[in-house]
């Protein structure tokens, strides 16, 4: 609808699936029928897309086996998995809270105080009564435009915090994989089946592309310096041989274990180095 055009664009461009977009839209639809449903439908339809999002980014199985989950019973007395667990996997995986407070220097109960006032401000409008039912236009509309605005909060808050945690946590990680990447790693490196020596490394960036219960996923770039010789040490004293120094970027993939972030070790055939400049 034309009127909530700036929330529903905000929203949509943080629904990367095309399942969840399309609920998105059809709920939005649905306030533009006559039919006396259409708010608590609305209100229907935009829980069960948290709900299923939540579960998708927050798996049960990857929820429980974090150290800090702890089993919460619903009135019936069965184990369930909360929305605020849920959120709080999505933004820091198995991560503990003394890590990231301790070592990123993130207050995680402040998160998680914050994180509380989210899900509830999103329960308030998405868990409704019959008074919705009967509701008149301007206050049915009203309610839509609460639960826009608690849901494009939602997804911002998920977004915002997991993207200060990735930044911390890269930050500290570069140093540690800097510090891994050794002169006696480098100089096992297998780049050209030739005479050459490497001179030293410099590591470019770290991304951290996955937090789960027990990993924590990092892809590092950089380059090595290289020197290479043709013909033998003889002819190179002789004046007959050619020594020439070039740099390679090379890439690394490293799986690091959730209960201890900044212990890194790197093995020289996990160093992918892209020679393919040196053929051209």
């Amino acid at each position: 609808m034309k009127i909530f055009s700036n929330l529903t664009n905000s929203i949509s461009s943080k629904l990367e699936k095309d399942f969840y977009i399309g609920v998105f839209q059809d709920s939005m639809t649905l306030l533009e029928t006559p039919i006396n449903t259409k708010f608590s439908n609305f209100a229907t339809n935009i829980r069960e897309l948290t709900r299923n999002l939540l579960e998708e980014l927050a798996p049960d199985y990857q929820v429980q086996n974090c150290s800090w989950y702890e089993e919460v019973l619903n009135k019936e007395g069965k184990v369930v998995i909360t929305r605020v667990q849920r959120m709080t996997y999505t933004i820091k995986g198995g991560l503990s809270n003394q890590f990231i407070e301790e070592e990123l220097e993130i207050d995680f109960s402040q998160v998680t105080r914050k994180l509380n006032k989210v899900i509830n401000k999103l329960n308030k409008y998405t868990h409704l009564n019959e008074k919705v039912y009967f509701s008149d236009e301007n206050q049915g509309f009203k309610m839509v435009e609460n639960t826009l605005v608690a849901l494009d909060s939602f997804l911002n808050f998920i977004s915002d915090f997991r993207s200060t945690l990735i930044f911390k946590l890269e930050e500290r990680l570069y140093s540690k994989v800097s510090d891994a990447l050794t002169e006696d790693v480098i100089n096992e490196i297998d780049i050209l089946a030739t005479h050459y020596w490497i001179d030293g490394s410099s590591l470019g960036s770290i991304t951290v592309s996955d937090i789960t219960s027990d990993e924590i996923l990092i892809d590092a770039r950089g380059t090595v310096e290289v020197e290479h010789q043709y013909g033998s040490d003889g002819d190179f004293k002789r004046g007959d041989g050619v020594r020439f120094e070039n740099s390679y970027p090379f890439q690394l993939s490293l799986i690091l274990d959730i209960n201890y972030p900044l212990e890194v070790s790197i093995q020289p055939e996990q160093i992918i180095v892209d020679n393919s400049s040196f053929f051209e």
